[in-house]
């Protein structure tokens, strides 16, 4: 079928007739059949790799791998998991002709993971989308944004070092004046159920704030904070010198 559909002259016959096998192979992977899942994969890989090969138009396989991806948020999570993963392992490496379908399969995908939190996972496949893609130009307050989700999932999932460093990208998105300063990113980030508290004498807690500060970036004016037992340790580094 696939060969005869790439032989099609007819472009509008073409795309019917990927679209039907698209949802026939998503119907196929969405049948609760184990056994059967390990076929049923290897002929989605087939289908995947054919519809984004030499023999079918980019406009046809952004058409079909658009329409496959709507499909997937309806769908059992371990199904929408493969079908993502299979689509994301073929057109990632392609990301130059695929851009906006990686961003909406990745989208769709760490929100499954973070309804189930799993959210190491969701901020993961989150920041698997490239902010820097010189294909097109991504608004600072789009990428502001996608760090501070990025940041707020890792938090969740108590990666503080990741967050972080997200939350300093964040920094330097919001400096430039081009994002959207409504977004509170530190606010973000503090996990909304912390049990933990910490008390300490104000006055010398921000004098020492203050000494530290010298040696952080001008721009973030970032500080860590390393609570080990009752000690804490306050340090800063301008990774640009």
């Amino acid at each position: 079928r696939l060969s005869a559909l790439a032989g099609e002259q007819d472009q509008t016959v073409r795309v019917d007739g990927y679209r039907v096998i698209a949802r026939e192979v998503v119907r196929e992977c969405a049948r609760d059949d184990k056994e059967a899942m390990g076929t049923t994969k290897a002929e989605l890989e087939t289908f995947v790799e054919h519809c984004i090969s030499e023999h079918v138009s980019l406009a046809i396989s952004r058409e079909i791998i658009t329409d496959m991806s709507k499909q997937l948020p309806s769908l059992e999570s371990d199904v929408h998991k493969t079908i993502a993963d299979v689509l994301l392992a073929r057109i990632q490496p392609r990301l130059v002709s695929f851009e906006e379908q990686v961003r909406a399969l990745r989208e769709d995908l760490a929100t499954r993971y973070a309804r189930e939190e799993h959210w190491t996972r969701a901020a993961e496949v989150l920041a698997g989308i490239d902010l820097d893609s010189g294909v097109r130009t991504l608004s600072n307050a789009f990428k502001l944004r996608k760090c501070v989700e990025i940041a707020e999932l890792y938090a969740e999932g108590g990666d503080l070092v990741q967050a972080d460093l997200f939350i300093s990208r964040a920094r330097l998105l919001r400096a430039s004046g081009e994002a959207d300063a409504s977004l509170d990113y530190q606010e973000a980030v503090i996990p909304k159920e912390n049990p933990n508290q910490m008390q300490v004498n104000r006055i010398n807690f921000l004098n020492s704030v203050r000494r530290v500060s010298i040696f952080s970036n001008k721009t973030t004016h970032q500080i860590r904070l390393k609570i080990a037992g009752a000690a804490l340790q306050i340090s800063a580094e301008d990774f640009d010198y």
